[in-house]
């Protein structure tokens, strides 16, 4: 599942007719950078992306690509926030493990190799109840997120294991659902923060660190460094070859002459 409801606030005026998950990197949208490597994965069979602000938009381009696997978007009348909008499509996402991924994200994971490590630890542990993927934490977040603890433990009390540093939460998690469906506060609208404690309080909750490129693209400071960054390091831009750029040109001339247009 990608999360891709938000409203994109800190990105204005970039976002007024176009939801942050649609905003461009390399010409290609961010959004799209994520389906093209979870389309190469074989474990995934169906993907979900949930929309509430121009979720028109981001429903007309699903559409109109080419999609290797089932695509479908849960449009939210308001938001739900990210627990919320998981518990909206707890029926559709099944009984196993799924992948989490924020919309608003670039990062260079091997996703495949990454998406079987955590699989693998979720399955050699009956406690762990999920797999969040952790970076070092960036300029703006230098506080971070969790500590990491006892083999991958994670925990929001650092100051209880004042040896170990903090890191931030990459936006990327493998969860079991029951996560989500046995927590006793759910409601229509809640985040995954307070999900992510009450399972950190039950010793649930584990990392798989990554050290290499990640970038949170909340601002339009930081979808400039993206922009640099991905011309400046080529590697970053593996996963588009040839042909797969030459099938998006058309697609996305079309939807970028759209964009400019109010609704």
């Amino acid at each position: 599942m990608i999360l891709a409801a938000g409203m994109g606030t800190r990105m204005l005026p970039l976002t007024q007719h176009c939801p942050k998950p649609l905003l461009p990197v390399a010409g290609i949208p961010l959004l799209e950078h994520w389906l093209i490597k979870l389309e190469r994965i074989s474990a995934i069979t169906q993907i979900i992306i949930n929309a509430a602000y121009l979720s028109e938009r981001i429903r007309a381009y699903i559409h109109a690509r080419h999609n290797a696997v089932p695509i479908w978007v849960n449009v939210e009348p308001e938001p739900l926030e990210t627990a919320g909008a998981l518990r909206a499509v707890l029926p559709d996402l099944g009984q196993a493990p799924f992948l989490l991924i924020n919309g608003d994200v670039f990062c260079n994971v091997p996703l495949s190799t990454w998406l079987e490590e955590a699989s693998r630890r979720l399955q050699a542990n009956a406690a762990c109840e999920g797999v969040c993927m952790m970076v070092n934490n960036p300029s703006h977040h230098l506080s971070g997120d969790f500590c990491i603890v006892d083999e991958g433990l994670l925990t929001t009390k650092p100051e209880q294991h004042t040896e170990c540093a903090s890191y931030t939460f990459s936006g990327v998690s493998v969860l079991s659902p029951k996560l989500i469906r046995q927590y006793p506060q759910a409601r229509k609208k809640f985040a995954l923060r307070e999900v992510f404690d009450w399972a950190m309080a039950r010793r649930a909750l584990y990392a798989n660190y990554y050290a290499g490129y990640w970038l949170d693209v909340g601002t339009p400071e930081r979808l400039g460094q993206l922009e640099q960054d991905v011309q400046a390091n080529p590697y970053l831009l593996a996963h588009l070859n040839t042909e797969t750029k030459n099938a998006l040109k058309p697609m996305h001339k079309n939807m970028h002459k759209k964009m400019n247009k109010e609704p």
